[in-house]
Formats: structure tokens, sequence, C-alpha cells
């Protein structure tokens, strides 16, 4: 089975911040930042590779470098919207807070 291109967007927040380029400016981690956007492409390119669903109709794309990166997504085949990232560290938060950034996304565009 071939992989599809996806649509692949950023979550804004209501104040036109995204939480996803907020934490890709902070890191730090040079080799960690080029396998994060590594994997956006490969995402881009229809491959979701090693992931694990969190719930709510989302799930955590996983990178086995650094300190186990994770970018968390919705994502429905043909589309997948980045919410956020963060590592296996603060992963219960990063759920907490792609879970607030979804349920927002969807109430603004009159889906929640």
């Amino acid at each position: 089975m071939l992989a599809r291109p996806r649509n692949v967007e950023t979550y804004t927040d209501p104040s036109g911040g995204c939480p996803f380029d907020d934490y890709m400016d902070k890191l730090k981690d040079v080799i960690g930042e080029a396998a994060i956007e590594a994997r956006v492409t490969r995402l881009e390119s229809g491959s979701l590779g090693e992931y694990g669903d969190i719930g709510d109709g989302l799930i955590e794309l996983k990178i086995r470098v650094g300190p186990a990166y994770r970018i968390y997504i919705a994502d429905d085949g043909a589309n997948s919207l980045i919410l956020c990232a963060g590592s296996k560290r603060t992963q219960r938060q990063d759920i907490k807070n792609a879970k607030k950034y979804w349920a927002d996304y969807k109430v603004r565009r009159g889906q929640g």
C-alpha cells in the first residue's frame, strides 16, 4: 500500500500563537530539531511512522532521538494538524495541552 501525501498544518491558538513553532524556537538540541523536522517532512509524504493513540482522535508521533521527542497531531488520513510537541519527560502535560488545543480548534471551526 502506497503512502499518500498529507496536507499538514499547524494549530494556531486564538491569539495567533503556534505552540509547535514556539517549542521548535526554544529547542536547543540541533540534532533533535533536525529529527523533528525530518519527521514532519515524512508526515507530509504520507508516512506516520511509529505512533501511538492518545485518545480523543489524536496520536503522538514518536521520535527515538534525544529525550524521545513527540509530536502531537490530529490526523484523518489526508490531513494532519500539528498541535504541539514535547518529549517523553513532559508527555503527560503535552497530551493535556494537545487535547485542549484540539478541542479549541474544533469549537472555532464549528465542529465541537
